[in-house]
């Protein structure tokens, strides 16, 4: 095993730390070096072993995961957290990854090991791109190399054309890291937001409601998890429900107006819902301007669809290398050529609304 993701597993209960050890025994690249029952014995092990990667229980004695993970961001700066979370914790989950963790596990109802072997693998994909990007980032610095930021294909099709605030949509692909970056993106957006948003974070069932409510409370605008026949609105921001796919389609009215669809296929690029499924039912049913915003996370869902978008004139912005958690989905679209601009996460939605203006980097040069 050559430089193994080096893990400790935090949980209180014996048998899904068991669990957990098993599975992960069937992991390549992966070498448990320790465990805990409570976070306080958890960052005493950490402290010794110094891992890669934590496998850390939300609900725990003596100290839970919300604590302890508090003083690994802090004094373990290069060490990858993953929570462990049952649906009932989903509040505290998310509270945990706006406070560092870099995604979540959810436990299996019925302890079933296909299920959480396919979590954990993610999960090793993630310290492994995260590993990598701080190599690929210390080489770049000691070459003097800047990190991927800037416009990569700049043109004028995508200026906004004059007409309604109906004739332009938004639609954001995020994964790994996103509910952080998330928070950031709509807390900037302003309450004149012209245009409606809608937005995929791969994540599964139970957790996006509350992923939802977080951010509603943080923004101007009113963000909800969308739902089945809801029309598209100028300023409202609808998240696609975990372990769904979103689409829109026209009303069966026939007034013109588009609505959401909802529906439990296949998953498509492993996810569901899939930012790829949203992006093609838009270029079938949308008939004005559409900006696709494509930031942090694995893998590579959502270049599909943009990639046909940018054939009927739509604009793509991607989230800069060195402000993702993960580099992966906006290295995916810059590397096939459908990026406009990469801009870091603090000017995401500055950008966005400025697009909704019809200006572009050429315009404000």
């Amino acid at each position: 095993m050559s430089d193994p993701i080096r893990t400790v597993i935090v949980d209180d209960s014996s048998i899904y730390r068991a669990i957990l050890t098993r599975v992960l025994k069937q992991i390549p690249d992966v070498e448990l070096v320790g465990s805990a029952n409570n976070g306080r014995r958890g960052l005493e092990v950490i402290e010794e072993v110094r891992p890669d990667l934590v496998l850390l229980d939300v609900e725990m004695p003596e100290m839970d995961g919300l604590e302890a993970l508090e003083i690994i961001a802090k004094q373990h700066t290069d060490v990858s957290v993953l929570m462990v979370s049952g649906v009932s914790d989903a509040r505290r989950t998310l509270k945990a990854l706006s406070h560092g963790a870099v995604d979540f596990i959810v436990k299996p109802e019925d302890s079933g090991a296909d299920a959480l072997r396919k979590q954990l693998w993610k999960g090793v994909r993630v310290v492994k791109a995260q590993r990598a990007a701080r190599k690929r980032r210390k080489n770049a610095v000691e070459a003097g190399e800047p990190l991927r930021s800037r416009v990569a294909s700049p043109n004028q099709v995508a200026k906004a054309a004059s007409g309604s605030n109906q004739s332009r949509l938004i639609i954001i692909g995020v994964s790994t890291g996103g509910p952080r970056a998330l928070e950031t993106l709509v807390a900037d957006f302003s309450r004149d937001l012209s245009c409606p948003v809608l937005i995929v974070q791969h994540m599964p069932p139970g957790f996006t409601d509350s992923l939802a409510q977080t951010l509603n409370g943080m923004s101007a605008l009113d963000i909800a998890e969308a739902k089945a026949g809801e029309s598209l609105t100028p300023g409202r921001v609808l998240i696609a429900p975990g372990g769904k796919h979103m689409e829109i389609e026209p009303s069966p009215s026939g007034d013109g107006n588009l609505l959401i669809s909802l529906h439990d296929g296949a998953p498509r690029n492993e996810c569901k819902p899939s930012v790829d499924v949203l992006l093609d039912s838009a270029r079938a049913h949308f008939k004005g301007n559409i900006l696709a915003g494509i930031m942090t996370g694995m893998g590579n869902d959502g270049c599909h669809g943009v990639g046909k978008l940018k054939a009927i004139g739509a604009y793509c912005i991607a989230q800069s290398e060195a402000s993702c958690v993960v580099y992966g989905m906006p290295r995916a679209v810059y590397e096939a050529g459908h990026v406009d601009e990469m801009v870091p996460l603090y000017r995401f939605a500055s950008r966005i609304e400025e697009w909704t203006l019809g200006t572009t980097p050429e315009s404000r040069s």
